[in-house]
């Protein structure tokens, strides 16, 4: 352990092959490249969410039984994993297996790895998109419940959509980008699906890398919708959510006084703050957002700023000339309770 400094020399020194999954905000893989950087503190991570980093970790001798880890890592000020964290977790993992991470625990070393503090269970959809992304992106079999969703997606079966395993949509909905027809029947049938349908399938695509062609089509769907189904539906271009589409649509909602702020500015933080690099769009999010209350206002401001790609325009707020009042109010009650936890 004394010549292993970071998660990447662990892993290649078990004879692993493995791969890194981000389930911070959206699932998505991170490149072997990109995730060395973070841990060297050559690059800060691309998205965190609480001021960690929320990792799936999958490594195999035999790629037809590999291991997972969930495990969040806290982030130094720069945005790299701090390296006691990293040393820690290691360190607990050697304790409970050794040097063979793919060996069967005991139940005495079930009890270990339970115990470790940067373990977390992800919830349903996070999980069920992470293990979509990974069988389709090894080319390994999709889960059980796979056919059937194929075949209610593709309009081919009869069968109630209660009995679709939230596993198998999620199987069938990032398989979306290689299937124009399956784009073409959810583009069609979305208006006769019932609610509870159509938020999971908003949030499986949220996790998915949609086409743009797919988006646009989308968003015109969408533009039909009342407002509640709108906000629902946003989060499906997550993907994409830097797009000239998705901003200007982004734009033409924070023009809406309709709507609910609140609700539109946590979407945004959460799954949809690629979008905010477009200067008009940030100006008119900041806006509503200096009218929420103070707590909200501190805590998604918070996520932003820790952003890489943000950073910087959130930092610029501080010294900007021209401010609203209520933006100068809540920058400056939030200076304070920062100061306030620093002392």
């Amino acid at each position: 352990m004394s010549q292993i400094a970071t998660l990447s020399e662990f892993l290649d020194a078990s004879g692993c092959q493995w791969q890194v999954y981000d389930l911070s905000r959206r699932v998505q893989p991170l490149a072997k490249t990109l995730f060395t950087a973070v841990e060297q503190g050559q690059q800060p991570f691309p998205a965190p969410r609480q001021q960690q980093a929320w990792l799936a970790i999958t490594f195999w001798q035999s790629l037809a039984q590999p291991y997972i880890w969930f495990i969040a890592l806290p982030l130094d000020e720069r945005g790299g994993f701090q390296h006691a964290a990293m040393q820690h977790f290691m360190s607990i993992v050697v304790e409970a297996l050794g040097a063979n991470l793919t060996s069967e625990p005991s139940q005495e070393q079930e009890k270990l790895l339970e115990q470790n503090p940067y373990v977390f269970q992800p919830d349903l959809g996070k999980r069920a998109a992470f293990h979509a992304q990974f069988t389709r992106d090894f080319d390994l079999p999709a889960s059980l419940h796979f056919e059937t969703a194929q075949a209610f997606f593709h309009q081919q079966t009869e069968i109630p959509w209660e009995q679709l395993g939230v596993q198998g949509l999620h199987d069938v909905m990032q398989r979306l980008h290689d299937s124009p027809t399956l784009q073409k029947c959810v583009l069609q049938c979305y208006n006769k699906w019932p609610q509870p349908l159509r938020a999971q399938v908003n949030e499986a695509l949220s996790h998915t890398q949609i086409s743009s062609s797919f988006a646009a089509n989308w968003l015109r769907l969408m533009s039909e919708q009342p407002l509640a189904e709108q906000l629902t539906m946003l989060a499906s271009v997550s993907a994409v959510s830097d797009s000239a589409g998705v901003q200007q649509y982004l734009r033409k909602l924070y023009n809406n006084n309709e709507l609910p702020s609140e609700a539109l500015c946590i979407l945004t933080v959460a799954r949809l703050w690629s979008a905010l690099k477009d200067e008009r769009l940030f100006e008119l999010f900041i806006e509503h957002l200096s009218l929420l209350p103070e707590t909200t206002f501190q805590t998604l401001f918070k996520e932003l700023v820790v952003i890489p790609e943000l950073r910087i325009r959130c930092l610029q707020l501080l010294h900007a000339e021209q401010k609203s009042n209520a933006l100068i109010a809540q920058l400056r009650a939030l200076q304070n309770a920062v100061a306030g936890t620093r002392s």
